[in-house]
């Protein structure tokens, strides 16, 4: 297995998905902040008994997605598995916070792409608890075209995701590709291209590896 990562900006977004981005944003700072007060509470580390003690909980204070909810509850968790280790190691190092907005990790199966018979690529992703989601064009390099003709071709599976701002205000998300063998990483592009011949430009590239119609596009 292997792991090519995708950092793509949003093309800008409207008034309204700009404040429901983000609120998202804050919502998912505030929530890291929180289960990381919770761990300490606790004195745990233990992603089993924080989610018991905690998640109920968390669900009425923070308008996220659950999943997520989940990934925020994970990012605290692994800051705190850190310092520790680094104090047992005798390093320095400062207590984990969460005072500053920090990317925000999306599950591969909570979010989805696309691209429109027009060939505009587009993504969309929960930004609120329930069902709640935003579509968002993707500014799309050939490269990155290619790489999502493979993730259509089956040639690769989607992994998490990660959405964060600038300080230029510019909108971008980072698209893990779990790739099945190094064979379609190191093999040209070109003769890589031609096995996919089949694909057409203009399919769907519905985002869950679960579904069929992940395949729909062969």
């Amino acid at each position: 297995m292997q792991t090519v990562t995708l950092r793509v900006k949003l093309l800008k977004p409207n008034k309204g998905k700009l404040e429901k981005m983000s609120r998202m944003l804050e919502s998912y700072r505030q929530a890291c902040a929180w289960f990381l007060e919770q761990a300490e509470i606790l004195n745990t580390t233990s992603r089993t008994r924080l989610n018991r003690e905690t998640y109920q909980r968390a669900r009425d204070l923070f308008d996220l997605n659950r999943g997520t909810l989940q990934c925020a509850m994970l990012k605290a968790l692994s800051a705190k598995r850190s310092y520790l280790s680094h104090k047992r190691r005798g390093k320095k190092a400062g207590p984990p916070k969460f005072e500053k907005t920090i990317p925000v990790m999306v599950r591969q199966d909570c979010y989805s792409l696309h691209q429109l018979p027009s060939g505009t690529s587009v993504i969309k992703f929960p930004v609120s608890s329930g069902r709640s989601q935003i579509t968002m064009p993707l500014a799309v390099s050939e490269y990155h075209a290619r790489r999502l003709q493979d993730l259509a071709g089956g040639s690769c599976r989607q992994g998490s995701m990660e959405i964060w701002q600038r300080e230029s205000g510019e909108w971008y998300v980072s698209i893990s590709l779990v790739y099945k063998n190094h064979w379609f990483i190191k093999h040209p592009i070109r003769s890589r291209a031609a096995l996919l011949g089949s694909i057409s430009a203009s399919s769907n590239w519905p985002c869950c590896p679960t579904t069929s119609s992940l395949m729909a596009a062969r």
